[in-house]
């Protein structure tokens, strides 16, 4: 009895694995070469490792643009977002040096990190402006009532 993989842990970034999965299989079906392409276990597109790592330096570039608390120069700031940003795009660069995967499946992985990082920012910042402003509108609502 041939020996089975193991199971795959489970993933810290759901979101970006459903993308993932989505455009792979999306683009499984609508390639010429499907049959190819679903035998082919290496396939993979976009890279899951420049997902992770361009979803990572978005995420800390977005916490250290703007921080509640600024004990940490401006400077400083900018020097660590820009080493995350290399240390991803080093990833991916990797991952194309060893033939894991090929350039455009690198520049997809970053484009779809960073996008859903950013989407979901943007996502919960428009949640918080709008609770603010319901919260702001029965403040005023309140007042009127008791004057």
């Amino acid at each position: 009895m041939p020996a089975s993989s193991p199971p795959a842990p489970p993933s810290k970034w759901p979101v970006i694995d459903f993308v993932e999965l989505t455009l792979s299989l999306w683009l499984v079906a609508c390639s010429p070469n499907t049959v190819v392409m679903a035998a082919d276990s290496s396939a993979s597109f976009p890279s899951g490792h420049a997902t992770s790592s361009f979803a990572l330096a978005a995420v800390f570039a977005i916490l250290l643009t703007d921080p509640v608390y600024r004990r940490v120069p401006r400077a400083l700031r900018l020097l660590l977002v820009l080493m995350a940003l290399l240390l991803a795009a080093a990833v991916a660069a990797t991952m194309i040096a060893i033939g894991a995967h090929v350039f455009t499946d690198a520049v997809a992985g970053a484009a779809v990190g960073t996008g859903v990082v950013l989407a979901c920012a943007l996502t919960l910042d428009l949640a918080v402006r709008r609770a603010q402003q319901v919260e702001t509108d029965s403040v005023h609502s309140d007042d009127q009532h008791v004057a």
